[in-house]
């Protein structure tokens, strides 16, 4: 692959798969096979070492069945970013301590059935790597921003009593509750404040779980701007400028 320039991640990837068939043919039987190969390599390396290119390689896998010329194409962008950046991945600094972090975030109704997307990071170390990283299309729809912020840090709670649970039989117990950080200062309300109870009362039960673990003193929500939120390049495609600012909350800044 000769290529002259690094280029960007595939930013532009939409969200409406029937656009996508409507202007590119679908692949035929064999390459449909190539192409769900290339998934299945680019899937390996997002959830091992390369969670930057997570969300847009868990868009392409979820049109594996019948994937068109387009999608092949970005694919192939993808695996083009990749070549191109071949010496980066997760950085762990040990100066900071056995520590564990999180961090949440949602797309709101960015999906065409209007389901928002997830994302999720953890972190041993505030400036490490991210341990673990999930980029998922929510299960219900949530009626406002706040509500998909709120689905979003209640995945994120149950990510991070597992990783306490994995870090205390390591010998690393939290003396302290976790701090996840979250942009949405309505949601930090609603995890908060009980008087917020009638706007949340329609809200499935299992996604307040997460009150408990904050009650308990498992879990302590933060504002974090979103300019500095790890987890919003796991939710959607992003302008070259802020991929590239985020990229190292991902995989940890070289230093």
């Amino acid at each position: 692959m000769s290529l002259t320039h690094p280029p960007s991640i595939p930013i532009s990837i939409p969200t409406d798969f029937d656009s996508l068939v409507a202007s590119s043919p679908i692949l035929s039987s064999s390459r449909i096979t190539h192409y769900q190969a290339r998934i299945g390599s680019l899937l390996y390396l997002a959830t091992h070492t390369r969670p930057d290119i997570l969300y847009a390689t868990t868009f392409l896998a979820r049109h594996s069945q019948s994937p068109t010329e387009r999608h092949l194409s970005l694919v192939n962008k993808l695996l083009e970013y990749v070549v191109h950046t071949k010496d980066i991945g997760l950085r762990f600094h040990s100066g900071e301590g056995i520590v564990l972090y999180a961090s949440s975030d949602a797309s709101y109704a960015c999906h065409p059935d209007r389901k928002s997307h997830t994302g999720i990071t953890l972190h041993i170390g505030r400036h490490s790597g991210s341990l673990y990283s999930m980029s998922k299309k929510q299960p219900v729809v949530a009626l406002s921003s706040t509500e998909a912020e709120f689905v979003a840090t209640t995945e994120a709670a149950k990510e991070i009593v597992w990783c306490r649970l994995l870090l205390f039989d390591l010998g690393f117990p939290q003396s302290e509750p976790t701090v996840l950080f979250q942009d949405n200062q309505s949601t930090i309300k609603l995890l908060t404040d009980e008087s917020y109870h009638a706007k949340t009362k329609h809200i499935d039960v299992r996604f307040h779980f997460i009150r408990e673990l904050i009650t308990n003193g498992v879990v302590t929500p933060e504002y974090l701007p979103t300019s500095e939120m790890p987890s919003d390049l796991l939710t959607k495609p992003l302008p070259r400028t802020s991929f590239l600012r985020l990229r190292p909350a991902v995989l940890g800044p070289d230093k």
